[in-house]
């Protein structure tokens, strides 16, 4: 499903009051753990958020590199990297300041991620899958599905409802069990994130060196044939949108869950 379809079906969920307001931007929330989370499951979606003219905003809890010996030594490089990347990208990052696996998923947390809830107001939120091997990446997803889905309990008073709330998958070695029925195509903005996660998995590891060469034979316009030089994460990552493609008739995709759907027209 393209991101104009999820747009569409968004808009079927809308009550007729609501539909009487003025014109307020869209706003699409993203919840990760670790720098590169959101950007391997859902980058692409991002990419066309962003040109699509959404408010695209990115938790991510874990933000204190000093337990983490590729980062140690290096913890101010690494968040000014990171801000630079977002920045770059055209979307918003907010650092919650956990240690690598000392994520909580506990009242705390939850209360956080629905003060930004409040605030920002998103009309799509998209989470990590719970069923994932990493404990930062499991506490992260119940923390944020919960500080999400009930976070007028948490705040104690109403809050607009999240028509549309997604998960994602982090990758094939982490997330088990995740039964995708979201599909957005990502073809048009693979070399966009052939690039992202080049630029975020270097700035993890302090180094970067290309495993793979991918030529992207594309159409006649300009900038085609497209050579990619990829670091092994972005072949994983790139290798796992070729899949998705294939499940759902597209060169590259990326999936997703529905946790709280929205009706959609299936033609």
């Amino acid at each position: 499903m393209k991101l104009a379809a999820l747009l569409a079906a968004w808009a079927l969920a809308a009550t007729s009051a609501a539909a009487q307001t003025p014109a307020k931007e869209k706003t699409i929330l993203f919840v990760g753990a670790h720098m590169d989370d959101s950007e391997w499951g859902a980058g692409g979606l991002m990419f066309k958020a962003v040109r699509d003219g959404l408010r695209v905003v990115v938790i991510q809890t874990v933000s204190d590199w000093s337990n983490w010996p590729p980062t140690q030594g290096r913890e101010k490089q690494v968040e000014d990297g990171v801000m630079r990347i977002a920045k770059e990208m055209g979307i918003e990052k907010i650092l919650l300041g956990y240690k690598y696996h000392h994520v909580p998923a506990d009242l705390e947390l939850k209360t956080r991620i629905a003060r930004i809830v409040a605030d920002v107001e998103p009309d799509i939120a998209v989470i990590l899958s719970e069923n994932d091997y990493w404990t930062d990446h499991a506490n992260t997803a119940r923390a944020a599905k919960d500080g999400i889905m009930f976070a007028h309990g948490y705040l104690g008073r109403a809050l607009k409802r999240i028509p549309l709330i997604l998960s994602y998958p982090t990758g094939a070695n982490q997330t088990h069990d995740f039964k995708p029925d979201t599909f957005v195509d990502t073809t048009e903005v693979i070399d966009r994130i052939a690039w992202l996660i080049n630029e975020i998995d270097s700035l993890a590891d302090g180094k970067r060196e290309y495993s793979a060469t991918l030529t992207l034979q594309g159409s006649r316009a300009k900038g085609f044939p497209k050579k990619l030089e990829l670091i092994g994460a972005a072949e994983q990552v790139l290798a796992s949108e070729k899949n998705w493609g294939a499940m759902c008739g597209a060169r590259y995709a990326e999936a997703f869950q529905s946790i709280r759907p929205v009706p959609r027209e299936l033609w």
